[in-house]
């Protein structure tokens, strides 16, 4: 393992290194790179495993979301077949005094022409 050496940066260049030394920094430079290489991998997992979470929570939230609309859907269609029952409702009222009224006025009428 590593004694208190110089960065791969600090060493001597070109001439200046042995092959010794050439070799060990190739090595440690190759160490770093696979360490990088784990980090990096560990990384992108990561962001896997968070993005199908958030794509899990995405669906379930879109199907509340769906069951919601269609609850609504029902419950509006509910409220318009009781209103157009009711104005029915209130609209044959409305026929049934007309027609009593113009009986009545026709009675009326034929009373004081019997008169």
């Amino acid at each position: 393992r590593r004694t208190k050496s110089k960065s791969v940066l600090d060493r001597p260049s070109g001439a200046e290194k042995t092959n010794g030394t050439v070799d060990e920094d190739h090595n440690e430079v190759r160490r770093e790179v696979q360490r990088l290489r784990i980090y990096v991998d560990a990384s992108v997992d990561q962001l896997r495993a968070q993005v199908h979470d958030l794509t899990e929570e995405i669906k379930h939230s879109s199907a509340a979301f769906d069951s919601q609309a269609r609850d609504v859907q029902a419950d509006f269609k509910d409220f318009r077949e009781a209103l157009s029952a009711e104005m029915a409702t209130l609209a044959m009222e409305a026929v049934g005094k007309e027609f009593e009224r113009v009986r009545s006025s026709f009675i009326q009428e034929a009373i004081a022409g019997a008169v």
